[in-house]
């Protein structure tokens, strides 16, 4: 994957990022009594994250059961799948 043309970013910009195996030039404008900065180059990683399942409920009924809280807008529906 190539980005052919420069980015230019905001000058409140903390982080920048680009495709595995590209190469950043950078530039830095400053002001006032710099007199050295930093660059932290960072690893690219995986993060494993659990999956939680959700259950569904399906009615087969005309109706829900009674001791059920309705929540949310509902629709109603004679199709079958």
């Amino acid at each position: 994957m190539k980005i052919p043309q420069r980015r230019l970013v905001s000058e409140l910009t903390r982080q920048i990022s680009a495709p595995r195996g590209s190469t950043i030039h950078l530039a830095a404008a400053v002001s006032g009594d710099v007199a050295q900065g930093q660059i932290h180059l960072f690893r690219a990683d995986k993060q494993a994250i659990e999956q939680v399942e959700v259950a569904e409920s399906v009615w087969f009924d005309d109706d829900v059961p009674a001791d059920a809280e309705l929540m949310g807008k509902w629709r109603w529906t004679e199709e079958q799948t």
